[in-house]
């Protein structure tokens, strides 16, 4: 595949040449440009073959470099989102040392600290503190079940995640001016649940009413060893918005038919109702995480200083994004160098076939070079031709093979996205663009500037005879 789109391009080559030169070559007199222009022209069968290796391996290094880079933008992104902020406390928490993680928190902001912008945190499912064998969504007449985590959030909750980065509603109600958690806690959202918008097709939720009600439904087994009857909950409920993405929860807008583990979202007072008297009051209740929202000028010896205040004060060590990040940071500029000298060593590799074509080149003008030196032409002028000639050679092969490279991996990218529904980006490396330029210039000086450097030596009158 990647030899065949290499073949494409090599219709435009004659523009990537006018290109390079018009960049690379505009200081230079217009005559020694077009001159170079020509003999392009005239070698360009000969130079088809190197034109097709340059091109060929800097597309396939590319390719290789940006998938990579998306690799480790995927994971970058996927923890992001699986965190929901960039620090966090990791459950199980009790509502005690909640109310002590959020006074350390005052605290230190209190002392004239300006880290922390707010917190939120997530509940535990509920199928934990009833012991309920498994909670599922089903249509009304149960036709559709799909298994899932219901669980209940703060207020603030998508104020406090990465909502910006994450949160992506196929469909919503009509927008009061709150965020998706503090409707939950309004009148309208109290009976109101934020599912994946999966179910839209699957379980006939295509409106945001009465219209398109469901049943949550817990259920328990029977256990005679500890005296424990089976119990069967059901509640009706109407979603308040489907979504294809959110910070922390597992929601998809791809078809959630045999899908398990889903997360459906309700207010607090709606979660402690559903959970049939297994939770007796707030206290009770045990919270998977809390999300803490720094601010964005906070410096690492403000957070740094954070850290250790909550250490010290809960005994509890929260989960840093910058870890993880300086981790992927240091992967990258070691790859990044790997490519770097994997670039060198295919741009050596083709510099054979360069000396090759360059050579014949050179020898096959050798008449036209005594011309130009019968005229009073410069033996460095000359030089400097097929050396500019060389490295237009290879610097619009390379481009041509970077375009390709590109286009294959933005390919994969658009891929990427639709498996994942992650906000991939595409990561060029433009450091290698500096590589393939200084590679440029070595190859073409190492191809041609002994080869015509040895002829314009040479009397002009032995040239015109072609003697080498």
């Amino acid at each position: 595949m990647l030899f065949g789109m290499i073949l494409l391009p090599l219709n435009f080559e004659h523009m990537a040449e006018r290109l390079v030169v018009g960049v690379f070559l505009w200081w230079e007199r217009r005559s020694t440009r077009t001159v170079v222009l020509k003999n392009l022209t005239a070698h360009r069968i000969r130079n088809r073959k190197t034109t097709i290796m340059y091109a060929l391996a800097l597309g396939f290094i590319i390719f290789i470099m940006v998938s990579y880079r998306m690799e480790l933008k995927t994971a970058e992104l996927r923890t992001l989102k699986g965190a929901g902020a960039t620090m966090y406390m990791d459950g199980p928490l009790t509502f005690q040392q909640l109310e002590e993680i959020e006074q350390t928190i005052t605290a230190h902001e209190a002392e004239g600290h300006d880290t922390v912008v707010g917190t939120a945190w997530v509940t535990e499912p509920i199928k934990y503190p009833m012991k309920a064998d498994e909670t599922y969504l089903t249509t009304i007449g149960h036709i559709k079940s799909g298994e899932v985590n219901l669980r209940s959030v703060s207020p603030n909750f998508y104020d406090v995640a990465l909502s910006a980065d994450f949160l992506i509603a196929e469909e919503q109600k009509q927008d009061t001016g709150l965020s998706l958690s503090e409707q939950m806690y309004s009148a309208r959202g109290a009976q109101s649940v934020l599912t994946s918008s999966g179910y839209r097709d699957t379980h006939q939720l295509r409106t945001l009413d009465e219209r398109s009600t469901f049943l949550i439904v817990s259920e328990r087994e029977p256990d005679p060893s500890v005296d424990r009857e089976g119990q069967l909950n059901f509640t009706r409920m109407i979603p308040l918005a489907q979504l294809d993405s959110s910070p922390y929860f597992t929601m998809s807008r791809q078809n959630t038919e045999g899908f398990r583990n889903q997360d459906v979202v309700v207010s607090l007072d709606k979660y402690i109702e559903l959970s049939a008297g297994a939770i007796g009051k707030t206290e009770d209740i045990k919270f998977d995480r809390l999300l803490i929202k720094l601010q964005p000028t906070a410096t690492d010896d403000d957070i740094d200083d954070l850290v250790v205040t909550l250490i010290e004060a809960t005994g509890l060590s929260p989960w840093d994004f910058r870890d993880f990040k300086n981790t992927l940071e240091k992967t990258d500029l070691v790859m990044t160098l790997i490519f770097s000298i994997a670039t060198y060593i295919a741009m050596g590799l083709c510099l054979f076939s360069l000396m090759a074509s360059m050579y014949t080149n050179i020898a096959e003008q050798a008449k036209e070079i005594g011309v130009l030196r019968a005229v009073g032409m410069q033996r460095g002028q000359i030089v400097r031709i097929f050396v500019y000639e060389a490295f237009t050679l290879v610097m619009a092969a390379s481009l041509l093979g970077v375009m390709i490279g590109c286009v294959m991996a933005w390919t994969m990218q658009a891929q990427r996205i639709l498996f994942t529904q992650l906000p991939v980006p595409m990561l060029f490396p433009y450091e290698l663009l500096v590589v393939v330029v200084i590679g440029a210039v070595g190859c073409s000086i190492a191809s041609s500037w002994g080869p015509a450097r040895a002829l314009v030596r040479r009397p002009t009158a032995q040239i015109m005879r072609a003697l080498l």
